[in-house]
């Protein structure tokens, strides 16, 4: 910008070694999300440079680390060279709040922590398949009725944020209006969800007894 002529490889040296000067803050910034109650998750694939400038063949991953609310919110990124459910294991390692993620297994290997799903990708599995379907098949389709209580938290949540997003109190007032209205709304999601599970399982059992 000042018309220095540097080359990518001493502004990337450069910022190798601020990294390394800055592990410690890292360090305490991880000790304190750690001791958080709530942790988002997440993780993205990337371009790799190889030394010789060449794009690497292989996928490597971004994994990003979360605490929740936006108020000294802490974000933290680890660069992996592979997916590896070791990683998140290792990285939130005696972790034992809430930890929401996507739907991806890996994050499983973090067997203390509460997992805690994303609605996006919950609704989105059943917005691909009932976006596929005519009017008739909607009308038969078990997954419409998934869509359509994720529809209803949207509305709800929408609403809200409508209405009383202005306010001072506004976590108090959607703590009570969730607490009133969104709890029946998820008490029948979960029944839906438990039946469809048996539902399957016992389709699975007649598979197999049929197969034998």
């Amino acid at each position: 910008m000042l018309g220095a002529n540097l080359s990518r490889q001493t502004l990337s040296n450069w910022i190798i070694s601020s990294a390394k000067e800055f592990q410690v803050v890292y360090d305490l910034m991880k000790e304190e999300l750690l001791k958080s109650n709530y942790i988002q998750a997440d993780e993205t694939s990337l371009v790799v440079i190889d030394a010789k400038g060449k794009e690497s063949r292989s996928k490597c991953y971004m994994w990003l680390y979360k605490t929740g609310g936006n108020d000294n919110s802490i974000i933290l990124y680890e660069y992996q060279k592979t997916r590896s459910s070791s990683y998140p294991k290792s990285f939130l390692n005696g972790y034992c709040g809430f930890l929401q993620t996507d739907g991806y297994n890996g994050y499983n290997s973090v067997s203390d922590a509460k997992r805690l799903y994303c609605l996006a990708h919950i609704r989105r599995k059943y917005y691909d398949i009932v976006s596929t379907l005519n009017n008739e098949a909607l009308k038969k389709s078990r997954a419409i009725i998934g869509f359509n209580y994720c529809e209803e938290i949207y509305k709800l949540e929408k609403d809200l944020r409508k209405d009383y997003g202005e306010d001072e109190d506004f976590f108090k007032i959607r703590y009570k209006y969730r607490k009133e209205k969104l709890s029946s709304i998820l008490n029948k999601f979960e029944k839906y969800v438990s039946d469809e599970i048996e539902d399957a399982n016992i389709f699975d059992d007649i598979i197999d007894k049929e197969k034998k």
